[in-house]
């Protein structure tokens, strides 16, 4: 699958994350107090991350054999990208374990509300995420609640789909453009957070 032009869909602005460590991380409360998989059958598929103030739809996306990964619905929706038989080494589902990995943009090229492009997106402030910090997914009416355990910054020329395959721990996968950009070859970089289901007491290294 040609995943590396992932990256020219996904804008962000420039910034450097360092890979998580081995520093400890606080366990952080769960929204509202739910517990995961705690019902919530009125909200619509979402992902909130508090601390830096991301609250935004999720739209599922199909990932296909030979084609690279569909772009999120315009720059304030998260894509979730699910995986069907074909390519069931991929991927994951809340709840269900695996590899959930979702993308979106920070800095968009087009599509902006109330102001010219570029403007900022739904994943602007994804550069200022803590380890620990709570990421929070409301999907098909339950809530599941986990902290972020590993921040990485890579060359786009090293991201392939190892960072789409499925895990034997369930984790999110938050994945964006970042660096310099090109017309051409898309954003240089990626920003890649990984979380793991709630509560953590330890950073993890990177993919």
């Amino acid at each position: 699958m040609r995943l590396r032009r992932l990256l020219v869909l996904l804008p962000l602005a420039v910034l450097l994350v360092a890979c998580g460590g081995d520093d400890g991380v606080e366990p952080s409360a769960t929204r509202d107090g739910a517990a995961a998989g705690s019902a919530l059958t009125s909200a619509p598929d979402s992902i909130s991350i508090p601390s830096i103030d991301i609250d935004a739809t999720l739209t599922r996306k199909q990932l296909v054999p030979g084609e690279p990964p569909p772009s999120p619905d315009g720059p304030y929706d998260v894509a979730i990208y699910e995986a069907g038989p074909e390519l069931a080494d991929l991927g994951g589902s809340p709840g269900e374990g695996g590899n959930v990995v979702l993308a979106g943009e920070s800095v968009a090229l087009q599509g902006c509300v109330g102001a010219e492009p570029p403007c900022n997106a739904v994943f602007v402030s994804l550069r200022r995420i803590e380890p620990g910090a709570a990421v929070d997914l409301f999907w098909q009416g339950e809530t599941f609640n986990y902290q972020v355990v590993a921040r990485c910054f890579v060359a786009t020329a090293d991201f392939d789909e190892a960072l789409y395959r499925r895990t034997a721990e369930e984790q999110l996968t938050l994945i964006t453009g970042t660096g310099s950009w090109d017309n051409v070859r898309g954003w240089s970089h990626v920003l890649i957070i990984i979380a793991k289901p709630a509560p953590r007491t330890a950073l993890e290294s990177c993919p």
